[in-house]
């Protein structure tokens, strides 16, 4: 007979009549086996064992739970991922209830992956096999160091090998789930309480123009600005943000702004000698035009003036810096363009002249050697900007798009029909309906829906023009030198110094903060608080899963290659009933003496020729 049958069956004969094995082992419940009558507790107790005993309902259960486990960590780590960290009941923190899972799911695999190894210990002694493999089992089943030597005595070459890797691996199994989990601060959007005041602190506020009037905006503040301009750098928008961190959506805001170009090429200097009577013994000052002329707009209106004395030329005194205005709010009715602008509010010219010796024929006169070294010409007027506006660890940043200088039209009052002059963007039709606003003391014209508006003050050009003379005499032969005739103003001498471009730069920005601080219209924005958040490393999972996935196959190879057999697994009782057979009575007291005789002695389970008993057999 087979031995798969004999371990489900005993012959109690040598002729081979065949005993229900089981019958044996549930003798408890038997009457020919029992001296009393068995109660029927006692049999139904007996039969729920026999069922746990004698099947894998346990480890299967322990799968079922491991990966129930398993699944529960995964819906966890997808529910919260990308979120606030939680507060839990009890002070409990999310990596507890992983952890939990985690050893839940752990001490399962194990459990199970133990019982399978020393399952397939009984299909291994099948076969004729060293008596010392039964330890070498039984220690895999344990553990990872026991595993390691099942690898050394099997090669990999068996199906316990897969446990036994699943065992080792085990030791990983934690430590990859607590790198799971990490907590990374980012900034998360408030939804904001209200929408109606600006002292809210639970909403992000920028600024906006829609109109520069003459009611909040004196001539004073304008000018006050204009000198901000020159001696400061420091220009930007101060946005409301509680939080420190907001952003704005990209919104269209009235601003001042500034072109600028190099007109040296097509500027020409008005420069003829001053008339004096140099046949006699005149002595004095004498004055002539001496003025940078552009193709339109005002000159620089300059002079130079030959200093006389006993009838000849002691020396010279000549503009060589100056900055003057071309065009200004007083010509807007001229309809003309400068530098693609349409009736700017002003525009400013910086222009500097040089001495060109080889010019002059008389040393004496040293007019027709002056030159125009540069022409800078700078256009200022209203204009559209898009702001792009966010806020950052409380440091506020400002990108501007580019600017629309609109243009002025003559519109008509809806209310009053009275006919002004406005400001309005550029395509703006010239029926645009405009409507008396009042504000403060004043009444304007406006549309704040298309950033209309009327009644603007005239922009000063005081902070910046200015001249700069010096005195020229022969120093030594025909060489001129030059000396600083009076002191420059403070204020000019600095623009000429930072150039008229970066002036109006500056200035720019200080009449578009003015106009932002005055201004009651505000875009409301998303404010941004820092968050604990939880951020899942999905990779981390992918041993874990595999574990959980290896057990399963193989708990599931260990059931399909006993199934023919009584699953004995990791029982104690299997080798008190089915020891050693036909082996040498001697006695072993040592682990050491039993290893060595393990090591030599080859076993098989077959039946027992003297009572037909299932046994481990030296033979």
């Amino acid at each position: 007979m087979p031995v798969g049958e004999g371990l489900s069956s005993a012959t109690n004969n040598k002729e081979g009549q065949d005993v229900n094995y089981q019958v044996l082992l549930d003798g408890a419940c038997s009457s020919e086996s029992s001296r009393a009558k068995p109660t029927r507790k006692r049999c139904v107790w007996s039969s729920w064992k026999s069922f746990m005993l004698d099947s894998w309902v346990l480890e299967i259960v322990s799968m079922i739970f491991s990966t129930a486990c398993f699944i529960a960590i995964v819906a966890v780590l997808i529910a919260f991922n990308g979120k606030r960290r939680p507060n839990i009941s009890y002070d409990l923190s999310l990596n507890t209830i992983v952890s939990m899972l985690a050893t839940a799911c752990k001490s399962s695999l194990v459990f199970a992956v133990g019982e399978a190894i020393s399952q397939l210990k009984w299909v291994w002694f099948q076969d004729r096999k060293e008596l010392v493999a039964m330890q070498v089992f039984e220690d895999s089943s344990r553990g990872p160091l026991g595993s390691i030597t099942l690898l050394g005595h099997h090669k990999g070459r068996s199906v316990v090998s897969l446990g036994a890797i699943i065992l080792i691996l085990m030791l990983a199994f934690d430590p990859f789930i607590q790198q799971v989990l990490r907590y990374p601060t980012e900034s998360i959007a408030e939804q904001p309480q209200t929408t109606n005041t600006t002292g809210s602190e639970n909403l992000a506020f920028a600024p906006q123009i829609k109109y520069f009037d003459s009611a909040n905006v004196s001539k004073t503040d304008w000018n006050g600005a204009s000198y901000l301009g020159v001696w400061s750098s420091d220009f930007g928008i101060q946005p409301q943000c509680p939080s420190g961190n907001c952003t704005w959506p990209i919104y269209k805001s009235l601003a001042m702004c500034n072109k600028c170009a190099d007109l040296t090429s097509v500027a020409t200097l008005n420069c003829p000698t001053p008339e004096w009577n140099s046949t006699g013994n005149a002595s004095g000052s004498y004055s002539g035009k001496c003025e940078v002329v552009l193709p339109q707009g005002h000159s620089s209106a300059t002079t130079v003036t030959l200093n006389v004395a006993d009838g000849t030329i002691s020396n010279t005194d000549l503009q060589t810096a100056m900055i003057w205005e071309v065009y200004n709010e007083d010509d807007k009715y001229d309809n003309k363009t400068y530098l693609n602008i349409n009736r700017p509010q002003m525009v400013l010219a910086e222009a500097s002249l040089g001495l060109d010796d080889d010019k002059i024929a008389n040393q004496s006169n040293m007019v027709p050697g002056i030159y125009i070294e540069h022409v800078t010409e700078c256009a200022i007027s209203y204009c559209i900007q898009d702001f792009d506006i966010s806020v950052h660890n409380g440091y506020t940043t400002l990108q501007k798009g580019s600017s629309d200088f609109g243009q002025l039209l003559s519109l008509n009052n809806s209310l009053t029909g009275i006919t002004t002059l406005c400001w309005a963007p550029s395509g703006t039709p010239s029926d645009v309906r405009i409507y008396t606003s009042t504000i403060g003391n004043e009444s304007i014209g406006l549309n704040t829906s298309d950033f209309v508006f009327c009644g603007f003050n005239s922009l000063s050009s005081d902070a910046f023009t200015g001249t700069k003379l010096d005195r020229y005499f022969i120093a030594d032969g025909n060489e001129y030198s030059k000396t600083p005739a009076r002191a420059t103003p403070a204020n000019v001498a600095r623009v000429m110094r930072m150039g008229l471009n970066l002036t109006m730069e500056q200035t720019s920005a200080a009449w578009t903060q003015m106009g932002l601080q005055n201004t009651n219209i505000t875009i409301v924005g998303t404010m941004y608080n820092t968050e604990i958040m939880v951020k899942v490393q999905w990779l981390w999972l992918i041993l874990p899963a595999s574990l959980v996935l290896g057990s399963n196959i193989f708990l599931t190879l260990t059931i399909l290659k006993s199934k023919t057999r009584v699953p004995w697994k990791s029982s104690v009782l299997a080798l008190l009933f089915h020891g050693i057979n036909h082996v040498d009575r001697d006695e072993h007291s040592t682990n050491s003496g039993m290893q060595t005789v393990a090591e030599n002695l080859y076993v098989k389970l077959q039946y027992c020729d003297s009572d037909g008993r299932v046994m481990l057999s030296g033979r």
